[in-house]
């Protein structure tokens, strides 16, 4: 059952935007997907936790769900956590662009420069 609510997941993410009903950001789901276990220590996501960001990222809720271990938990895009429906706990994910979504993204804005300092004159004395 977990393997075929893994494809319908899957399936229902790329049918979607196939069908031209709604694609994700481009890049999104190319992009690597991590999830902080322990204080900075950020890993890469596994295969059922990406297909319910698949669904989330297709979801008007934002979130998508799946079974790991014995446990449901659950993906939450606005609020970027992982959370265990059992126990309540989250954990922080986020999304590094891969590079092919950096090459397509707009450059950073650069800082407007400031003209030099004019240096203030005194006016010209009034004759008598």
């Amino acid at each position: 059952p977990v393997v075929s609510a893994l494809l319908d997941s899957v399936w229902t993410a790329s049918a979607a935007c196939a069908l031209g009903l709604f694609c994700p950001p481009r890049g999104t789901m190319d992009d690597l997907w991590e999830i902080e276990l322990t204080r900075d220590k950020w890993v890469p996501v596994d295969a059922a936790m990406r297909a319910a960001i698949a669904d989330a990222v297709n979801s008007t809720s934002r979130t998508g769900q799946f079974e790991a271990r014995g446990f449901l938990y659950e993906v939450d895009l606005n609020a970027m956590v992982q959370r265990n429906k059992s126990t309540q706990r989250t954990r922080p994910i986020r999304r590094k662009p891969s590079a092919a979504a950096q090459e397509h993204e707009a450059p950073p804005p650069v800082a407007a420069t400031a003209p030099p300092p004019v240096a203030a004159t005194a006016p010209p004395p009034v004759a008598a």
